[in-house]
């Protein structure tokens, strides 16, 4: 029984070492705060995109006054 827990103990431990931040891919624009937010974003943009990039270009023209 001690045996079986430790094995186990280690494949979590060895499982752990896996994990990974995915980087943005090269040349896109990071709007996101996390992948969930990310993921809503392109949801957004699929749908109101063509509609959403005029005040998208207004709002930056303004910030950058």
């Amino acid at each position: 029984m001690n045996k079986l827990a430790a094995d186990v103990e280690k494949q979590i431990e060895r499982r752990g070492k896996f994990s990974r931040t995915r980087l943005p891919a090269e040349g896109e624009i990071v709007d996101y705060v996390n992948d969930r937010n990310r993921v809503f974003n392109n949801k957004v943009n699929r749908y109101f995109g063509k509609y959403a990039q005029g005040i998208k270009t207004a709002l930056e023209m303004a910030n950058q006054k």
